[in-house]
């Protein structure tokens, strides 16, 4: 199975480069160190060609969804690869023109038109307005909807489920400095939507292992995590 990773932002090196460190559990400084001796650059190398087998990643900033339907046929169609299972667009906004309306609402249908058609998941990323970002840049603080998104109305026609990920240190404007620096670590995830129905959302809270670059759930402890960051 393979998973197509479309990036409208950063380069293809880039990516095989975090990847890579995720993999092996470390941060950049220690990867910059590693690959400095000839073990250490065999190791990456190694682990960047074993991902590439499984993980392709496309580049073109014109992208968009009907050029990601073309890729796809074309993938399937090569036999290089497994067929695509998962399918992540980074991101929505960076779209050509998709600042239309009408173009918008085209390549949000057409998302949900390859999910069907090649029967796999599609993570679909995309971001805060800026009316929603200025709000909180006012010091005020509601909670995150999924209409706080750019293009909110044709994407929430589409999506199975919405999800919201925000941290606090980046967004809470309305939090002391010592306060916001105690939650610098922490990444906060709402599901908004599902298609099964969902109350007022689903939440939790992750932490940020510098250690091993990992994710680790803390949700309602995360009182108790406040001074672990040291």
């Amino acid at each position: 199975r393979t998973v197509v990773y479309f990036s409208l932002e950063m380069s293809k090196e880039a990516l095989a480069e975090i990847f890579a460190r995720k993999v092996l559990s470390i941060d950049q400084f220690r990867l910059r160190q590693m690959v400095k001796t000839k073990e250490g650059k065999t190791l990456v190398e190694t682990v960047k060609e074993k991902l590439s087998k499984y993980l392709l990643i496309i580049d073109k900033s014109t992208t968009d969804m009907f050029k990601v339907e073309e890729y796809l046929n074309a993938i399937n169609v090569s036999g290089k690869y497994g067929r695509v299972s998962r399918v992540a667009f980074d991101h929505f906004h960076l779209i050509p023109n998709v600042q239309d309306v009408a173009i918008a609402t085209e390549n949000a249908n057409k998302c949900n038109d390859i999910a069907k058609r090649f029967n796999c998941a599609f993570l679909l990323l995309a971001q805060f307005s800026k009316v929603s970002s200025d709000f909180m840049k006012q010091k005020k603080f509601r909670e995150f909807m999924l209409s706080d998104l750019k293009g909110a109305t044709a994407l929430e026609q589409i999506l199975h489920t919405g999800i919201i990920v925000w941290r606090d240190y980046k967004v809470r404007y309305d939090l002391g400095d010592v306060e916001r620096e105690l939650r610098k670590y922490f990444t906060r995830i709402k599901i908004d939507k599902h298609r099964r129905g969902i109350k007022n959302g689903i939440y939790f809270t992750l932490k940020y292992d510098k250690d091993t670059t990992r994710l680790i759930d803390i949700t309602g402890k995360e009182e108790e995590n406040y001074n672990m960051d040291e």
